[in-house]
């Protein structure tokens, strides 16, 4: 049985999709080519914007972690809405990473 509901806004061309069984809900943007999943079961919230290629994913209980990745540029970007003064920047070239940080006015 599936366990799906998909629900089309044909007005602003919004696509709802619901996943019962892993709690997930897919909103896609078909004019802005937006996908956005949110999973319930951990209250995670993932962006993605299919024309820039950019990744973002949210962590809703704690409203302190933003995730962003830039798929093009190979970029993880971790920052904490908290201290916005800290930062970590995650640069993937191939195998190997760099990671920096940085805290408080340079």
């Amino acid at each position: 049985m599936n366990s799906t509901l998909s629900i089309r806004d044909i007005n602003t061309s919004i696509l709802y999709t619901r996943d019962i069984n892993n709690s997930s809900l897919s909103i896609r943007d078909i004019n802005t080519s937006t996908l956005s999943i949110r999973d319930i079961n951990t209250s995670t919230l993932s962006i993605r914007d299919i024309n820039n290629s950019t990744l973002s994913i949210r962590d809703i209980s704690n409203s302190t972690v933003s995730h962003n990745r830039d798929i093009k540029n190979i970029n993880h970007v971790i920052l904490n809405l908290h201290s916005v003064l800290e930062f970590h920047i995650l640069s993937i070239p191939s195998t190997s990473y760099q990671l920096a940080q940085h805290s408080g006015l340079p």
